[in-house]
């Protein structure tokens, strides 16, 4: 399942000149005043966000400004979002980041996050801490208290999956990775003979499918096997 992050914002002014002067070859007609007559930017937005209606995601993040709002309009987009965005978690923000500096306290994470997860209604991430994905992997949460965890060696994390209130993850080194979030205690099984680990799905309580480099497919039980800190 695939997540969501939508920025959008309506302005009447052009953020870009259409002058013949201005270095760019055609006129920049988007955006303009959500009330034209001509074209409404508003209900290009309102159709925009009706056409997620047949996707499922994991989270949605939804960013829309509009210059001089009314309330109204905000009720009518609530409306419009929680009846076509089918998510797990929902978060609507009638303000984008106005700057840089709130861009990167929005979106930067530190590390090359691979998937997204929605776990106890949080959202996590997985990945590697740089663009050395053979080395160390990173799991974590901006939302929790102890917001990233690093497995020293383990490589890129590439998928996650929730089992028995602890996360289990695939890694490129072949291992399966385990993080207790209440505990912050991680450990790790080892699987012999097996090659990088990409996705995982859940079969039965204590059993998942975990799938691997050239199409290989190991079942691990996690209720027999025992773990290494």
């Amino acid at each position: 399942m695939i997540s969501l992050y939508f920025n959008c914002k309506i302005t009447e002014n052009k953020l870009i000149p259409d002058d013949e002067k201005s270095g760019y070859y055609y006129p920049v007609i988007y955006p303009k005043s959500y009330q034209s007559k001509t074209i409404s930017q508003y209900e290009v937005l309102k159709k925009t966000l009706a056409s997620y209606n047949s996707l499922k995601f994991k989270v949605a993040i939804l960013n829309v400004e509009i210059e001089n709002i009314k309330n109204f309009i905000k009720d009518e987009l609530t409306e419009i979002i929680k009846e076509n965005i089918n998510t797990q978690k929902l978060v609507v923000n009638f303000h984008r980041p106005s700057n840089i500096e709130a861009w990167k306290k929005d979106t930067k994470i530190k590390g090359l996050i691979y998937a997204l997860y929605l776990i106890d209604n949080q959202i996590w991430y997985c990945g590697s801490k740089n663009y050395h994905i053979h080395k160390d992997g990173i799991i974590g949460s901006k939302e929790s208290k102890n917001n990233r965890f690093c497995f020293n060696t383990s490589g890129c994390i590439w998928n996650m999956d929730c089992w028995n209130g602890k996360i289990i993850a695939s890694t490129v080194s072949g291992e399966v990775v385990i993080l207790n979030k209440e505990t912050s205690q991680l450990s790790n099984i080892l699987i012999p003979n097996t090659f990088a680990l990409y996705d995982i799905q859940k079969i039965s309580n204590s059993k998942y499918f975990f799938i691997g480099h050239g199409h290989t497919i190991k079942i691990v039980d996690f209720s027999t096997l025992k773990t290494t800190n």
